[in-house]
C-alpha cells in the first residue's frame, strides 16, 4: 500500500511538472506569435528603391548656377520616399559655397534643402534630411542642384556614372543663360522608401523566399500543433494517475 501511494505521488508530481512546462511553453510560443505579428505593423524601416547600377564613375564637375545638375527619377509603382543619399566630391579639400537642393514633383517644387559645403565628406553618401514623400506611379521626381555663391575654386561635385544606360534623365543646366545639355547615365545615388520590416518577414523574403503572410499561417500551425501535443500528453498522465489510483483502491 504504500509503494502505491509512492507512486501517486509521483504520478502527481510529474503531472504537475509537465503541466507546469505545457503552460509556460505555450505562454512563450503565444508571446512570440503576437510579439512577431504586432511588430510587422509597428516597426517601419527603411528599405533600399533605388540604387544606381555599378559603372565607370567620373566627376560632374563643380556644381555652379552656369552648371547645375537636373536628375530626373520614375518608378513604376507608387512610392513613399524617406530619404535620398548622394555620393559628393569636394575635390580633396574642404569648401565654403553654399549649395541648394531642390525637389521637383511633376514640375511642383516640394522640397528645398541648403547644404552647407564645408559638411560634405570627399567621396562620401551625403543623406538629404528625411523626405517623406509619396511618389504615385508614373510621376517624374526631379532633384536639382545648384549653388549662387559657388565658382570654380570654391565648389563641390557629384559623381555620375556615364557609362550607365539609365531610363532616368541627367542633364546639365546654365541657368544664367537657360541652356541645357542632355548627359548619359545617372548621379550616383539611393533612395530608400519607408515600408514596414518585422524579424520574420525579413527571415521570410531573404531566406525562404515567399510571403510574410504564408510564414505566419505556418508559425501559427506549427504553435497549435505543439500546444495540442503538449496537452494530450498531460491528458496521458492524467489517464495514468487515474488507473493508479483505481488500482490501488481495488487492493
Amino acid at each position: 500500500m504504500k509503494m502505491i501511494i509512492e507512486k501517486i505521488k509521483k504520478s502527481i508530481n510529474k503531472f504537475c511538472e509537465k503541466r507546469a512546462v505545457a503552460i509556460v511553453v505555450t505562454g512563450v510560443i503565444a508571446a512570440m506569435y503576437v510579439l512577431f505579428g504586432v511588430t510587422y505593423f509597428l516597426k517601419p524601416m527603411p528599405v533600399l528603391l533605388h540604387s544606381t547600377p555599378a559603372g565607370h564613375f567620373a566627376h560632374f564637375g563643380p556644381i555652379l548656377y552656369s552648371n547645375t545638375v537636373v536628375q530626373e527619377v520614375s518608378f513604376g509603382k507608387d512610392v513613399a520616399i524617406s530619404n535620398i543619399e548622394l555620393q559628393l566630391g569636394t575635390f580633396s579639400d574642404v569648401r565654403h559655397n553654399i549649395n541648394q537642393v531642390f525637389i521637383y514633383l511633376n514640375d511642383v517644387l516640394t522640397r528645398e534643402i541648403v547644404l552647407d559645403s564645408r559638411v560634405v565628406v570627399d567621396n562620401a553618401f551625403h543623406q538629404l534630411p528625411a523626405l517623406d514623400m509619396h511618389i504615385p506611379e508614373g510621376d517624374i521626381m526631379r532633384i536639382v542642384i545648384t549653388s549662387r555663391d559657388g565658382d570654380s575654386s570654391e565648389a563641390i561635385s557629384i559623381w555620375t556614372t556615364p557609362s550607365v544606360v539609365s531610363e532616368n534623365g541627367l542633364s546639365r543646366h546654365n541657368l544664367y543663360e537657360g541652356t541645357y545639355e542632355g548627359l548619359t547615365g545617372e548621379i550616383n545615388m539611393r533612395i530608400y522608401s519607408m515600408e514596414y520590416i518585422s524579424l520574420l518577414r525579413g527571415l521570410s523574403e531573404r531566406y525562404i523566399d515567399t510571403s510574410i503572410f504564408r510564414i505566419f499561417i505556418v508559425f501559427g500551425i506549427i504553435m497549435a500543433l505543439t500546444i495540442t501535443s503538449l496537452f494530450l500528453m498531460i491528458k496521458d498522465d492524467n489517464k495514468s494517475l487515474s488507473d493508479e489510483e483505481l488500482q490501488g483502491g481495488d487492493k
